[in-house]
């Protein structure tokens, strides 16, 4: 969100700048997304002031990778390379990004991008890659957020904005060995189509939203049928096994599987990035009858 600085003077929090519009633009791989914000926020009040944008980068546990800032139309701020930028700008001691210590907003990318006028308005796009959240049954939740936590918990912007979101999902089946089975929002109506291609176009139904919730998309996913192949492999291991104590399950684990190497829609990560995302294909196996009762993934 796009916040007047500050006054270290008096007790005053962040006052946010009104959001009027929210594009969005979304790209679903197997485990993250990329995604581009164009948000246009505008100052309503009758005061100048020093603006800064925050955006919670813990909470999307990603990577920003461009950030634009636009007033009145005139470029303000252009980074194309966010995290090299931030480096060199430490390194030169340079405070155009903020070393905010409240415990509140210490995990948020914080970046100063100009004094705006009453009734000025301020384009910020923003460009990054998040991870996918894992839950039940090896689901996926892909998530944007849009409720800013305020240092003292309060914020009030009671408008509605324009919001235009549009999402592509790759069915992934080719390479994690799942399919898509549904795709829902718990925080807004969205229209699905699939493509011939099995790739799925999500956009919103509603041309309208209130900063009161996240922006949430749940993709549900069942396992491919497993070949003969994984059942003859997961018994030869079974027939070696030497442990006295019985059990009622094994799990065995495939640690060859490395995502990066059957999924070809990850970019190759910078030199200076850390970024390996591992595949753990894990089998449970009935120790009394050596069948297969259920096959899924693990990602670290």
């Amino acid at each position: 969100m796009l916040c007047i600085k500050r006054d270290p003077t008096t007790a005053d929090g962040l006052p946010y700048v009104l959001l009027k519009k929210d594009s969005i633009e979304a790209k679903i791989y197997s485990l993250y997304a990329e995604v581009t914000l164009t948000q246009i926020f505008c100052n309503n009040e009758h005061t100048t002031g020093e603006t800064m944008y925050c955006f919670p980068v813990k909470r999307v546990g990603g990577t920003i990778k461009s950030f634009v800032a636009l007033i009145d139309a005139q470029h303000i701020v252009n980074i194309k390379d966010v995290q090299r930028d931030y480096t060199d700008q430490l390194t030169h001691d340079n405070d155009t990004y903020s070393s905010e210590r409240d415990e509140n907003l210490q995990d948020n990318f914080i970046i100063k991008v100009g004094t705006l006028l009453p009734s000025q308005q301020c384009t910020i796009a923003i460009n990054y890659t998040t991870e996918l959240g894992i839950f039940s049954n090896a689901n996926l939740q892909f998530v944007i957020p849009m409720i800013e936590i305020h240092h003292n918990n309060r914020y009030g912007q009671l408008n509605s904005y324009t919001i235009d979101f549009h999402c592509t999902v790759d069915n992934m089946a080719d390479y994690n060995r799942r399919e898509i089975t549904q795709i829902t929002s718990p925080s807004h109506l969205i229209h699905i189509e699939l493509s011939k291609q099995n790739i799925y176009y999500i956009k919103f139904m509603e041309q309208s939203s209130y900063l009161d919730r996240d922006i949430q998309i749940n993709i549900e996913q069942i396992e491919k049928p497993t070949g003969k192949s994984v059942a003859l492999f997961s018994s030869k291991i079974l027939t070696t096994n030497t442990v006295g104590q019985p059990f009622d399950y094994y799990c065995v684990l495939d640690f060859e599987a490395v995502c990066h190497e059957v999924n070809s829609s990850l970019k190759r990560p910078a030199p200076n990035d850390i970024w390996e995302i591992i595949e753990f294909p894990i089998c449970l196996l009935s120790a009394e009858t050596n069948t297969i009762i259920d096959v899924y993934h693990s990602y670290v």
